[in-house]
Protein backbone atom coordinates (compact mmCIF):
# COMPACT_ATOMS: atom_id res chain seq x y z
CA UNK A 1 0.00 0.00 0.00
CA UNK A 2 1.29 3.72 -0.63
CA UNK A 3 1.56 5.69 1.77
CA UNK A 4 -0.71 8.25 0.19
CA UNK A 5 -3.03 5.69 -0.09
CA UNK A 6 -2.57 5.00 3.84
CA UNK A 7 -3.15 8.57 4.50
CA UNK A 8 -6.33 9.28 2.58
CA UNK A 9 -7.75 6.13 4.62
CA UNK A 10 -6.40 7.70 8.02
CA UNK A 11 -8.53 10.84 7.09
CA UNK A 12 -11.65 9.22 6.40
CA UNK A 13 -11.17 7.07 9.25
CA UNK A 14 -10.88 10.05 11.61
CA UNK A 15 -13.29 11.46 9.52
CA UNK A 16 -15.79 8.94 10.52
CA UNK A 17 -17.38 8.77 6.86
CA UNK A 18 -17.66 6.26 4.49
CA UNK A 19 -18.31 6.45 1.27
CA UNK A 20 -21.99 4.94 1.50
CA UNK A 21 -22.98 7.55 4.10
CA UNK A 22 -21.34 10.94 2.43
CA UNK A 23 -23.49 9.76 -0.47
CA UNK A 24 -26.48 9.56 1.35
CA UNK A 25 -25.52 12.73 3.22
CA UNK A 26 -24.94 14.64 -0.06
CA UNK A 27 -21.51 15.83 1.54
CA UNK A 28 -19.14 16.42 -1.04
CA UNK A 29 -15.58 14.24 -0.91
CA UNK A 30 -13.12 16.73 -0.35
CA UNK A 31 -11.12 16.66 -3.55
CA UNK A 32 -7.92 14.70 -3.65
CA UNK A 33 -4.76 15.96 -3.98
CA UNK A 34 -3.12 14.20 -6.41
CA UNK A 35 0.89 16.00 -7.00
CA UNK A 36 0.92 18.32 -9.53
CA UNK A 37 3.51 17.21 -12.20
CA UNK A 38 6.07 19.80 -12.41
CA UNK A 39 7.63 20.50 -16.19
CA UNK A 40 11.14 22.05 -14.95
CA UNK A 41 12.04 18.62 -13.24
CA UNK A 42 15.75 17.83 -13.15
CA UNK A 43 14.91 14.12 -13.77
CA UNK A 44 12.60 14.96 -16.42
CA UNK A 45 15.92 17.01 -18.23
CA UNK A 46 18.53 14.59 -17.55
CA UNK A 47 16.85 11.80 -19.46
CA UNK A 48 16.14 14.20 -22.34
CA UNK A 49 19.40 15.16 -22.32
CA UNK A 50 20.48 11.51 -22.68
CA UNK A 51 18.30 10.10 -25.12
CA UNK A 52 19.58 12.95 -27.23
CA UNK A 53 22.70 11.92 -26.84
CA UNK A 54 22.47 8.29 -27.47
CA UNK A 55 20.30 9.36 -30.83
CA UNK A 56 23.31 10.90 -31.40
CA UNK A 57 25.57 8.47 -30.88
CA UNK A 58 23.62 6.05 -33.08
CA UNK A 59 23.85 8.80 -36.09
CA UNK A 60 27.29 8.87 -35.73
CA UNK A 61 27.89 5.54 -35.57
CA UNK A 62 25.39 4.95 -38.97
CA UNK A 63 26.60 7.71 -40.88
CA UNK A 64 30.41 6.08 -40.04
CA UNK A 65 29.12 3.16 -41.45
CA UNK A 66 27.80 4.61 -44.82
CA UNK A 67 30.42 6.56 -45.54
CA UNK A 68 32.76 3.29 -45.45
CA UNK A 69 30.39 1.83 -47.82
CA UNK A 70 30.34 4.35 -50.37
CA UNK A 71 34.49 3.80 -49.78
CA UNK A 72 34.30 0.34 -50.87
CA UNK A 73 34.75 -1.80 -53.74
CA UNK A 74 31.12 -3.47 -54.98
CA UNK A 75 31.01 -7.20 -53.46
CA UNK A 76 31.11 -8.33 -57.14
CA UNK A 77 34.72 -7.36 -57.58
CA UNK A 78 35.66 -9.76 -54.62
CA UNK A 79 33.09 -12.79 -56.18
CA UNK A 80 34.74 -12.78 -59.03
CA UNK A 81 38.71 -12.99 -57.81
CA UNK A 82 37.39 -15.79 -55.35
CA UNK A 83 36.33 -17.53 -58.19
CA UNK A 84 39.46 -17.14 -60.33
CA UNK A 85 41.82 -18.45 -57.57
CA UNK A 86 39.13 -21.19 -56.67
CA UNK A 87 38.52 -22.67 -60.35
CA UNK A 88 41.89 -24.75 -60.91
CA UNK A 89 42.17 -26.05 -57.58
CA UNK A 90 40.20 -29.31 -56.27
CA UNK A 91 38.09 -29.13 -53.33
CA UNK A 92 39.88 -30.87 -50.59
CA UNK A 93 37.15 -32.06 -48.91
CA UNK A 94 35.47 -34.28 -51.90
CA UNK A 95 38.23 -37.65 -52.86
CA UNK A 96 38.99 -37.34 -56.05
CA UNK A 97 38.72 -41.17 -57.79
CA UNK A 98 38.99 -41.97 -61.39
CA UNK A 99 36.25 -44.72 -61.28
CA UNK A 100 34.50 -46.54 -58.55
CA UNK A 101 37.04 -48.05 -55.70
CA UNK A 102 34.97 -51.58 -55.65
CA UNK A 103 33.51 -52.43 -59.09
CA UNK A 104 30.37 -54.53 -56.94
CA UNK A 105 29.08 -50.84 -56.14
CA UNK A 106 28.13 -50.39 -59.50
CA UNK A 107 25.56 -52.09 -59.62
CA UNK A 108 23.63 -50.49 -57.13
CA UNK A 109 23.44 -47.21 -59.47
CA UNK A 110 23.08 -48.97 -62.75
CA UNK A 111 19.91 -49.26 -64.40
CA UNK A 112 18.45 -52.35 -64.69
CA UNK A 113 18.62 -53.51 -68.39
CA UNK A 114 15.45 -55.85 -68.58
CA UNK A 115 12.66 -55.08 -66.19
CA UNK A 116 9.79 -55.17 -68.74
CA UNK A 117 8.08 -58.30 -67.86
CA UNK A 118 9.93 -59.00 -65.34
CA UNK A 119 9.79 -58.36 -61.62
CA UNK A 120 13.01 -57.82 -59.63
CA UNK A 121 12.29 -60.94 -57.68
CA UNK A 122 12.57 -63.07 -60.54
CA UNK A 123 14.90 -65.68 -61.89
CA UNK A 124 16.80 -63.88 -64.78
CA UNK A 125 16.56 -60.61 -63.01
CA UNK A 126 20.00 -58.25 -62.92
CA UNK A 127 19.57 -58.23 -59.29
CA UNK A 128 19.91 -62.27 -58.64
Amino acid sequence: MTTRRMRREEEVGAMGTTEGRSREEGEGRPPSRLPIPRTGDFLGKHRLSAAINRLDQEIHSLQEELDKLDSTEPSSAACKEVLVSMEGIPDALLPVTRGPEIAAWNRWFERVRSSHGHKWWQKGSDFS
